[in-house]
């Protein structure tokens, strides 16, 4: 997978990153998902405490599975056309917790904003 459709839906983009993630695979296409918000000047590695967060985010999620939560979901009350937050359970192997993942419409496409891997 090389970029991920224009149209795809947010909970795709979340599953989608979410896996990614898990496996550690395909670094570039994560990125590739991550709104430019993250970034002081709009692109990739404009900024280096941005760039550790994220990097953060990568790596802890590895070895994670991520199952979605439409209950904890519902109860976000300011989701909209443009910007939703997603629950999901994570599962260590050690703790199942859940982990909110921020998308964002941006040019037309969902990105994410922020992930608490």
């Amino acid at each position: 997978m090389k970029n991920i459709a224009a149209g795809t839906g947010a909970a795709t983009v979340a599953h989608t990153v979410l896996s990614l993630g898990s496996v550690n695979e395909n670094y570039e296409l994560f990125l590739d998902t991550l709104s430019k918000q993250l970034w002081i000047g709009g692109k990739v590695g404009d900024h280096n405490y941005l760039e550790r967060r994220v990097d953060s985010w990568w790596k802890t999620m590895k070895g994670r599975k991520y199952i979605f939560n439409p209950e904890e979901t519902a109860k976000v009350k300011d989701n909209s056309d443009t910007e939703v937050k997603l629950f999901f359970k994570a599962d260590d192997g050690a703790s199942v917790k859940n982990k909110p993942i921020t998308l964002i419409k941006e040019d037309g496409k969902w990105k994410v904003l922020s992930l608490t891997a």
